[in-house]
């Protein structure tokens, strides 16, 4: 988790942001991986991770204050309010 970190810092200071494409060519890994941070904290949210550990990258408080103290934005869909079509 925390070598995933260090490459979203790292595209951070070269992009000045953390929207990292799903299918980022420059490091596929990174887009996936920020794409399933996203997911995993809106399954905290939703209250079904409670206890149980999802592997090495298990979300945790902890881990959501790094990301968010980067700037992470947990819905990046360009209407997140919108139904899907």
């Amino acid at each position: 988790w925390l070598d995933m970190y260090v490459r979203l810092k790292n595209y951070k200071k070269e992009h000045g942001d953390i929207l990292v494409p799903n299918r980022y060519a420059k490091d596929k890994q990174l887009g996936q991986w920020v794409s399933k941070q996203r997911q995993r904290y809106r399954m905290m949210r939703q209250g079904l991770l409670k206890g149980k550990s999802i592997g090495r990258s298990e979300i945790t408080p902890e881990r959501v204050a790094m990301l968010e103290s980067l700037g992470m934005v947990w819905d990046a869909r360009p209407y997140p309010s919108a139904p899907p079509f």
